[in-house]
């Protein structure tokens, strides 16, 4: 578990909006718990932006002289430049169990790719249940023993103190097998109209003679 440090200011929603507020550099946020408690927060723009670039377990927010455990419940980026224009961040208590969805890593090289075959990581993250205390940065999921069309289901894994939630049959990664070549049929289905269109032509030019011919003879 990664524990990472993000220091907030409170802020006045009523004496500046969100939008003016961002041109000073700085990013809206909300802070929220279980019990209702709401804060509105401001925080760095570019100490914010950089921290999100990594994967982010339990989050410490120091506030006045307070750290407040909390996880990141929603991230809104810009559409177009992708910075960071609010952030969600839900306040945990010590032994509540909380929900939270963490990234998957597949470690190893599967045996199948030796075969010829492609890893395909069909979930990316999953949705976890587990006090704050044992909240993973991220779940490690071993892949070497995969043959080609072996996969790894959601019943398949375990890990202590986490309570997976989703399809137990759900697949989270597979082996597919190399794809065939399509290339040369698909090249030939290409060039069939053009014989065909070659021939027609020349059919009607060896037609258009003939009359040609008939007419010169009258």
């Amino acid at each position: 578990m990664a524990e990472v440090r993000l220091p907030a200011q409170v802020r006045d929603p009523n004496k500046m909006t969100n939008k003016v507020l961002r041109r000073t550099g700085k990013v809206p946020g909300v802070y929220y718990t279980k019990a209702h408690e709401i804060r509105c927060l401001q925080f760095e723009g570019n100490q914010l932006n950089h921290l999100l670039k990594k994967e982010i377990g339990l989050l410490q927010l120091e506030l006045d002289g307070e750290t407040l455990p909390c996880i990141i419940r929603e991230v809104q980026r810009h559409p177009v430049r992708g910075d960071v224009i609010h952030i969600d961040l839900y306040g945990v208590m010590r032994g509540q169990r909380i929900k939270a969805r963490v990234p998957i890593h597949a470690i190893g090289i599967p045996v199948g790719l030796k075969e010829g075959g492609t890893i395909d990581m069909v979930q990316k993250e999953l949705e976890i249940e587990c006090i704050p205390t044992d909240l993973p940065t991220f779940l490690e999921v071993d892949v070497t023993r995969l043959r080609i069309n072996d996969a790894i289901r959601l019943s398949d894994l375990q890990f202590e103190g986490i309570a997976i939630h989703g399809d137990p049959n759900s697949t989270v990664v597979h082996v597919v097998p190399p794809r065939l070549e399509a290339a040369p049929v698909a090249e030939a289905a290409a060039a069939e109209p053009e014989v065909l269109r070659e021939k027609k032509e020349a059919e009607e030019k060896e037609e258009k003679e003939e009359k040609k011919e008939k007419k010169e003879k009258k």
